[in-house]
Formats: C-alpha cells, sequence, structure tokens
C-alpha cells in the first residue's frame, strides 16, 4: 500500500494537477512557535511535503489537494518563512526536523510517512529520514540538492548577500547554518530502507544558482548524499 501511494504521489507530481477548492492553511502551535501548516485529506501513510529553500507551501496546492483525495498529507512554512514565527534556534537541518516531528506530533498525524522534498527540501527529508528511520515509508526527491551543492553556493553568496536579495528571514537563518546542515547531511547515513523515487527536470531557470544549463548539469550530476552516500 505505502508503495502505491508513492507511485501515485510521484505521478501526481509529474502531471502538475490543478485543483480548486483547496483548505486553507493555519497556524499551528508547537512549542513556542506558531507554524503555518495545511493539511488534506485523511488515511495512512500521510504525506509530508517539505519545500525549497524559500519555502511556499502554496507551491504544493495543486499536487497536496489530490494527493489529499488518496491520503493525509500536510505541507509547511519552516520559521521564518511565510506566516511562521521565526526561531532564535539555529536553523540547522536537524533542527528543521525536530520541528518538523513535533509539529506531526501536535497535529496528531502518526506516521509512517511519506516524505516529499523539492531541491533543499530533498536534503532536508534525508535529515529526517536518518533521525527517524522507523518512521519512514518512503521518499519522493523533486530536483533534491545535495551538500556539493550548498558547498559551491556558498562561495557564490554570503549572508549579506542574500539579505540584499530580499530573502526571508528565515532562508537567511538556514543560510547562517549552512555549515551545520552540510556536516548533518554528510553523516546522515544509513538512510532508512524504503522505496525512493527521484524526479528531476534537468532544465535552469533562469536565475542564480539555476540559471543556466551548465548550472543544472552541476546540479544533476552530484550523487543524493555525495561520494560517500551509503544508502
Amino acid at each position: 500500500m505505502a508503495r502505491t501511494k508513492l507511485v501515485v504521489v510521484a505521478l501526481i507530481l509529474l502531471a502538475g494537477s490543478v485543483v480548486c477548492g483547496a483548505a486553507a492553511p493555519e497556524l499551528v502551535q508547537v512549542g513556542k512557535l506558531k507554524v503555518e501548516a495545511k493539511i488534506e485529506g485523511a488515511g495512512s501513510p500521510a504525506v509530508i511535503f517539505e519545500s525549497g529553500f524559500t519555502g511556499g507551501l502554496f507551491l504544493w496546492g495543486p499536487v497536496q489537494s489530490q494527493v489529499g483525495n488518496e491520503t493525509q498529507t500536510l505541507s509547511y512554512e519552516r520559521a521564518g518563512l511565510g506566516r511562521s514565527d521565526l526561531s532564535a534556534e539555529p536553523r540547522s537541518a536537524e533542527r528543521i526536523a525536530r520541528e518538523l516531528h513535533a509539529l506531526l506530533a501536535a497535529k496528531a498525524i502518526a506516521p509512517p510517512y511519506i516524505l516529499v522534498g523539492h531541491s533543499a527540501g530533498g536534503l532536508y527529508v534525508r535529515i529526517f529520514a536518518h533521525m527517524y528511520p522507523n518512521e519512514i515509508a518512503g521518499l519522493v526527491l523533486v530536483d533534491p540538492a545535495t551538500e556539493e551543492d550548498y558547498e559551491r553556493m556558498q562561495k557564490d553568496k554570503t549572508v549579506e548577500d542574500l539579505e540584499k536579495m530580499g530573502m526571508p528571514a528565515g532562508a537567511v537563518a538556514q543560510w547562517r547554518a549552512l555549515p551545520e546542515t552540510i556536516d548533518q547531511a554528510r553523516h546522515a547515513w544509513p538512510l532508512p530502507a524504503v522505496p525512493v523515487i527521484v524526479l528531476t527536470s534537468k532544465k535552469p531557470i533562469g536565475q542564480w544558482p539555476l540559471a543556466t544549463a551548465e548550472d543544472m548539469q552541476r546540479w544533476s550530476a552530484q550523487p543524493i548524499g555525495g561520494e560517500d552516500s551509503r544508502c
């Protein structure tokens, strides 16, 4: 059943279906923070959507509504993104994973989970899966970023550059914590023995960090987890 739903999620992502009448996001109290989250559907395993570096749960909207016809789903904004409160804690991947785990508990969304991660979200869900291996039913990685990608990008942009670009406070805090996140990703092995689907367009987006075909080639050429991955 979990494998079937994993394939359904991947097919819906590929199709990019549009659905109207989706549920509205809510603010959920998780410890000291209010976290913006949207829940749709019912059933198990629940499908959890992790957005790219600057967030944007609305980007999952059409896909989440469609998957919500099959099972329970959750998308959310990490701390300091969207309407979620900014956390004083360093925004490392392990901290993000613990906060997502607490959000799932606060909404009584029980494991197992199928984790869907886009770009930086692909890196974050890998670390979540490593931290909570017995709660994972599958992974769907959509143009997933790697630690090598972010090591390279850190050489291009400083924290100050991101602030000048108008990045949200949460994204700037995540950038500041990248050295810790990269180290955590390199040690996040093994991953649980679950089905994994990787989707990639291999098309540049016309802006940093994937402005050109050469940028996209470097991105897609990196092994997920780097050269030392052992999944």
